[in-house]
């Protein structure tokens, strides 16, 4: 088996310019279809800010619950071979799975929660005008570039092989002999 992983760390180190340089840009495209920024916003609803941090702690959680949903489809066992916790280390939640499933249904699970909680989120938002949803959203596809690091490592691994999540860094294992 071969181990295919980056460090959470590096995660973390990539995540950052994508925050910095990523978020006042979507901001901006926000600002330009309702009038609105941030600072506007912000000032309009004292409690606003506290509200985004629930939503975006719930997102959070609801993002872990939907790889394990989509684990559990493919998983030979189902929900019996999921696992979620909390690397307090790295302060990383996450969603293990201990059974082999395909390269193809594995890059689906990674996709799933950074599609859901945060692309249609963001534009969602955009559309309807809706702050919270769209700023929501924009946390959430931050969120989720650990996922997109790891479906950008299987890109050389065949849809039919199997792959088994790694239970401690980002990545997983897999059969290099297909």
């Amino acid at each position: 088996m071969k181990e295919v992983v980056v460090n959470i760390n590096k995660v973390n180190l990539y995540s950052l310019p994508c925050i910095i340089i990523g978020t006042p840009l979507f901001i901006i495209v926000y600002k330009y279809f309702h009038g609105t920024g941030l600072r506007e916003i912000l000032d309009s609803n004292p409690y606003l800010l506290m509200v985004l941090v629930l939503v975006i702690f719930g997102m959070v959680i609801l993002h872990e619950l939907i790889h394990g949903v989509f684990f559990s489809l493919y998983a030979k066992r189902g929900t019996k071979s999921i696992k979620f916790g909390i690397m307090w280390s790295k302060f990383a939640p996450y969603c293990h799975c201990e059974d082999a499933i395909t390269a193809k249904q594995y890059r689906i699970v990674l996709l799933m929660p950074t599609l859901l909680l945060g692309i249609l989120p963001t534009l969602t938002g955009i559309v309807i005008g809706n702050f919270i949803i769209f700023f929501s959203g924009v946390m959430l596809i931050w969120g989720g570039i650990g996922d997109i690091i790891a479906y950008r490592l299987t890109r050389k691994v065949p849809d039919s092989a199997l792959l088994v999540d790694h239970p401690k860094e980002v990545g997983f294992y897999y059969n290099d002999k297909i």
